[in-house]
């Protein structure tokens, strides 16, 4: 496993210059420990980004959110 603070700087740059970012609940609680899907959700798009999407079961399925 890495270091979360230092990962966390590394996704938010690629969520930075994407336009599109999917990710598993697994990767959120680990990147963002004890903090809310739809805070993380919204930080995405404020780092502009255009659409959001965070799973929480195998067929991917969930919250999607859109800038």
């Amino acid at each position: 496993m890495g270091n979360p603070t230092r990962d966390r700087q590394a996704v938010e740059h690629s969520v930075s210059i994407v336009h599109l970012v999917k990710a598993s609940l697994q990767d959120i609680e680990w990147l963002y420990p004890d903090t809310p899907l739809e805070r993380i959700a919204a930080h995405w798009l404020d780092l502009d980004t255009q659409f959001a999407v965070l799973t929480d079961s195998p067929t991917c399925s969930g919250p999607a959110l859109e800038a």
